[in-house]
């Protein structure tokens, strides 16, 4: 073998005999778990609140929880959580969105809940969905065009 050949040939026994010896770090990887979970919890929003409260809550206290939204936006859309009671009719509910804000109408404590939208979004590509007591709005983000447009002059 040429000198360079035989460089290459010790450098992979040397990553062999790295590869062999036990790592200190592997020996107990439970960190892992806790910094992927850490993680997880700062960036994923949180599940809607639970249906099941505890016996000593007051009924204000468990009706404002309810009707509370979770609200989170990707690159592309913006979603809206909201926790519908048991005891609401999910047909005679009825939203409305604009650029900024969604409409809900039809919720039995609050006739018209108002949710602001964190991004301007595109209201007609809005998707409804209701299903085990939870309704699941999805908008599109409007997308900002950094273009010039012609201004007509007129004479």
């Amino acid at each position: 073998m040429n000198q360079p050949d035989m460089n290459k040939w010790l450098k992979w026994e040397h990553i062999e005999k790295f590869l062999d010896q036990p790592q200190k770090y592997m020996e107990n990887i439970k960190w892992i778990e806790g910094f992927v979970r850490d993680v997880f919890d700062r960036t994923i929003p949180p599940p809607v609140a639970s249906a099941n409260r505890t016996a000593n809550s007051s009924a204000g206290q468990q009706r404002k929880k309810l009707s509370t939204s979770d609200v989170f936006e990707t690159h592309t859309h913006v979603f809206i959580r909201l926790k519908i009671p048991k005891r609401e009719d999910p047909y005679s509910l009825q939203v409305l969105v604009k650029t900024s804000h969604v409409k809900i109408l039809g919720l039995i404590d609050e006739p018209k809940k108002t949710i602001k939208m964190p991004s301007p979004v595109n209201p007609k590509t809005a998707k409804a969905r209701y299903r085990e007591n939870v309704l699941q709005i999805q908008v599109r983000k409007r997308k900002f065009k950094d273009t010039y447009h012609e201004a007509y002059i007129e004479f």
